[in-house]
């Protein structure tokens, strides 16, 4: 899904751009970056909503991933008829952080992006979206390795899913 620009230019901006519109009250840089990354998300998740709900409305399977799917903001939506699970990737191990991100810049070269410059945000900016996974008790898959995060992933699935179906079993008993 590509938000046009024309009509929602925000989407279209860095989050570390999209937060200056912060720098007047008195935050951190890393607390001005984290309120634009908010504002991108708030846009993304408005325009998933329709799109989940015709997927359930369809009886349809999808995958929706990105980096601007805020646990917050996805855990608070009802989406009508539909089965979600959600998942919240991390790297834990700054080292690792930084050569995944390295790595998928040298995949795109025509982005322009100071990894340097923007790394201890990025850092923040997991950190708080590891505290919204708590508290919204969404699975927080750790990718450090490149073993286990499928196997993490494949048995939270199945936990979701043997929950769902116990949910179905306790209802047909009523």
């Amino acid at each position: 899904m590509t938000l046009p620009k024309s009509i929602i230019p925000t989407v279209h901006k860095s989050s570390y751009d999209v937060g200056s519109l912060y720098s007047s009250v008195s935050l951190t840089s890393n607390q001005i970056s984290y309120r634009g990354f908010e504002m991108q998300a708030t846009l993304v998740n408005l325009g998933l909503q329709p799109i989940i709900k015709d997927i359930s409305n369809q009886n349809q399977f999808a995958v929706i991933e990105g980096v601007h799917l805020s646990p917050k903001l996805m855990a608070t939506e009802k989406f009508e008829n539909a089965i979600t699970v959600k998942f919240l990737l991390v790297t834990e191990n700054p080292e690792t952080h930084y050569f995944h991100l390295r790595k998928r810049l040298t995949l795109h070269p025509k982005r322009e992006f100071d990894l340097d410059k923007h790394f201890s945000t990025i850092r923040y900016i997991q950190s708080q979206l590891i505290e919204e996974a708590k508290e919204y008790s969404i699975h927080i898959i750790k990718t450090d390795t490149e073993q286990e995060p499928l196997y993490d992933l494949i048995n939270a699935l199945w936990k979701e899913l043997d929950s769902i179906n116990q949910s179905f079993q306790n209802r047909k008993e009523m």
